[in-house]
């Protein structure tokens, strides 16, 4: 897959934000078991 593909992709747009929202999940988790 050439790189101009993947950075013209929206879906890319998409997959960054669940990955975003997939770490602030298990963060909170961490927190809320630690504690």
């Amino acid at each position: 897959v050439p790189m101009i593909k993947v950075v013209n992709d929206p879906q890319q747009g998409l997959v960054k934000v669940y990955l975003i929202t997939l770490l602030m999940t298990l963060a909170l988790i961490a927190l809320t078991s630690t504690i």
